[in-house]
């Protein structure tokens, strides 16, 4: 058997629940299956138990877990790429964070190529990035908006679009009925009327514009009548007092709310999680900037709608170009701003009007008092969505598109390194 690839990845930590720490585990567990990888995984938290360098039962020696606190800790790459002469760097996600892996970039590349996982929430084209971009190997696009970005850049000979994934037997439409799933889940005797509920599923910070979802959904309330805002509730799997977000116990007591909204914990294992979207009526997203929008892959994988703005990676769930569907309700921006930072310089950030999502959250309510459960979900997704959703982002798919980029460059590195010998060689 020839030598295995060495494959270097940054990313959240690879045993951790975020959303950017689960592609990459799903990635690195297809990789480590073919028995064709040895992987040295930087794994960054803010916080770990200990820093010692661990492995793991299933995959021994082929999976080596580096704790960090930092995703563009220099030494430690640099340890890492003169100890272990990776024949690769993989990175994930925002830009930001890898800044002294950029500023090191042509001494990485002595070694190895570097491809990016990489994203971007809105337009305009980021021309402020070149530098950066000018470094990346290749660029494993998450949206389209970053694959449009590589066409702005003439950077289509090393880019592709490869989304993201769930895995299709966790998320599934569940024969279970909603209000037995609800009993289950919301089962205090002052919710067992409900009959109609949104979720919401995303963090707690300032560009999910957490505190629209809780407007939108007090106005929709609000207008009910009373004898049927009994038979609505909220359910909301973020934490009500993130520091980067609003304190939402607070907004929900003194805007009325208390008894209508619920929050679900701080973690609830996956199987849990896919009954919750399936008890759900719709799924609520307001962010103003949102590079894919894992919620509502999610959603649509289980059936349920979503009612969530043109940004990101949500407009390419929601809407299929190819059928012409759409699976819920894609907001156009009611406003715009152009905002940004030192670091950042410009970007879009949209804005959705509460009061026109309180709307749509009532069309879907009296479109389901009309049809009933199934035949309401048929309608705005069902079946039809997870579909979709299956062919367009099929995580099967995805890791093999990805073990495919890795082994071609992987191989013209060690193609070069050869030829470089053998120029040694011939002097």
């Amino acid at each position: 058997m020839s030598k295995k690839y060495k494959l270097l990845m940054i990313s959240d930590h690879i045993l951790s629940n975020s959303g950017v720490a689960l592609q990459t585990k799903y990635i690195a567990e297809h990789l480590l299956k073919t028995g064709r990888f040895q992987i040295f995984s930087i794994s960054v938290a803010l916080q770990h138990p200990d820093m010692k360098i661990a492995k793991t039962q299933e995959y021994g020696d082929d999976l080596i877990i580096i704790p960090s606190t930092k995703y563009d800790d220099q030494n430690l790459i640099r340890q890492i790429l003169d100890m272990e002469k990776p024949d690769a760097v993989w990175i994930m996600t925002d830009p930001r964070f890898y800044s002294g892996l950029f500023a090191m970039a042509g001494e990485i590349k002595k070694f190895c190529p570097i491809l990016w996982n990489c994203i971007w929430d809105n337009p305009p084209t980021p021309w402020y990035n070149k530098p950066i971009y000018d470094c990346i190997d290749f660029f494993g696009c998450i949206n389209k908006v970053m694959f449009n970005i590589c066409k702005d850049m003439n950077y289509m000979d090393r880019a592709k679009y490869i989304p993201h994934g769930v895995p299709e037997d966790k998320f599934t439409i569940l024969e279970e009925s909603q209000d037995s799933l609800r009993k289950k889940h919301i089962g205090a005797d002052d919710l067992k009327d409900v009959e109609f509920l949104v979720f919401y599923n995303s963090r707690n910070a300032l560009r999910k514009r957490t505190g629209n979802a809780v407007m939108a959904f007090k106005l929709f309330l609000e207008g009910l009548p009373k004898e049927e805002q009994k038979k609505v509730f909220f359910c909301m799997h973020t934490p009500p007092k993130d520091p980067e977000g609003q304190d939402l116990h607070r907004l929900i007591d003194d805007f009325g709310l208390k008894g209508k909204i619920g929050f679900s914990g701080k973690q609830i294992p996956t199987e849990v999680l896919n009954e919750y979207y399936n008890m759900a009526d719709v799924t609520v997203i307001q962010s103003s900037e949102e590079g894919f929008g894992l919620s509502c892959l999610e959603s649509l994988m289980c059936g349920t709608p979503v009612i969530g703005g043109d940004t990101g990676g949500v407009t390419d769930q929601l809407v299929d170009l190819e059928t012409g569907e759409m699976f819920g309700v894609l907001m156009p921006p009611d406003a715009k701003s152009l905002i940004g930072s030192q670091q950042t310089p410009y970007i879009f950030s949209n804005h959705f009007s509460y009061e026109k999502t309180a709307q749509h959250i009532r069309d879907m309510y009296e479109t389901k008092k009309l049809l009933g459960e199934k035949a309401y979900k048929e309608k705005f997704a069902g079946q039809r969505a997870r579909d979709s959703m299956l062919r367009r982002f099929n995580l099967k798919k995805i890791v093999s598109e990805w073990e495919a980029v890795i082994v071609e460059n992987c191989e013209k590195h060690r193609n070069a390194l050869e030829d470089k010998i053998v120029e040694i060689h011939e002097l």
